[in-house]
This record gives structure tokens, C-alpha cells and sequence, in this order.
């Protein structure tokens, strides 16, 4: 979401990745707090708290200058001051109804693609910024793309 909404391109990221669990260490990473800035100037954050509430819940806040949407278990708030609304979500155009419409209409060749390649390979680049956030506290996508790249020669 936080890629889609910038629209750009994971540049730095800082803050911390743990692996604890009620005290204990897990085996993959459950809890997170970092900042993500954009190539294009944009800064969103992330907290993940993945040992704190027994079930996932999703929610996403978006602060702004006019105020703020939160978007919590299927719904959207709009808060402007002390004031708080519930606002009916709306879709684009041609935005697919279901998970699998889009993919089976790009398979008919009927719509384009909404989940590019490209928008892979940023997901997985932010992925790889913040999981490394476990092993220090600040990291540039270059020190990241240059790690990926290490033995490309071999494998080539």
C-alpha cells in the first residue's frame, strides 16, 4: 500500500526489526517500527507488532495535511480536527472486483496488468530494507543492490 499511495521507489530505510516473542526469540522477524523515504521525497512508516495482539488485523493510517483516514477491519475513518466520519470507499474505474479477475483478464489479454513486475521488484526491495534493519538501524537501496548482486557471476 505505502508503495502504491508514493509512488515511488524505496530509497532509505531506519529503524529496527526484532524477532521476539513474548520475550522469547522466533525464528523470523515479528515486529518492526521503521521509516521508509521515497525517491521522490515522499516518507511513510511501518510498525508492525506481530508479539503484541493475538490476531492480524490490518489497519493503515494516512496522515495529511487536511487530516486523517484510517482504514480499520474493512472500513475507512476520516478525521478532520475533532471531528471523525465514516467514508464509503471508491473504487477506480475498471478496478477489478475480486483478487483473480484482473489476472484472468491479462491472461484473455482484455486489461492490463495492475501488479507490473516492476511493482514486484520494489516490494521486494523494500521487503529486503527493512528485514535488514535486524543487523543495523539505517540502510540505502544501493547497499542492498549491491548485496543481491554479490556471486551474480557465478550464477550466470
Amino acid at each position: 500500500i505505502l508503495l502504491w499511495m508514493t509512488g515511488g521507489v524505496p530509497l532509505k530505510a531506519r529503524g529496527s526489526v526484532d524477532n521476539l516473542y513474548r520475550g522469547e526469540l522466533r525464528d523470523i522477524p515479528l515486529n518492526c517500527d521503521v521509516e521508509m523515504e521515497f525517491d521522490n521525497g515522499a516518507v511513510g512508516s511501518i510498525v508492525i507488532e506481530g508479539d503484541h495482539h493475538p490476531d492480524f488485523t490490518e489497519r493503515v493510517t494516512i496522515e495529511g495535511t487536511q487530516g486523517t483516514l484510517k482504514f480499520r477491519t474493512g472500513s475507512l475513518y476520516l478525521t478532520k480536527g475533532t471531528s471523525t466520519e465514516l467514508v464509503a470507499p471508491v473504487k477506480p474505474a475498471g478496478y477489478p472486483g475480486g483478487k483473480n479477475e484482473n489476472f484472468v483478464a491479462c491472461l484473455r489479454g482484455t486489461e492490463e496488468n495492475y501488479s507490473t513486475g516492476r511493482s514486484a521488484l520494489n516490494t521486494t526491495l523494500m521487503t529486503d530494507m527493512i528485514l535488514s534493519l535486524k543487523d543495523r538501524t539505517e540502510v540505502h537501496r544501493d547497499e542492498i543492490l549491491s548485496e543481491a548482486c554479490l556471486g551474480l557471476d557465478r550464477v550466470v
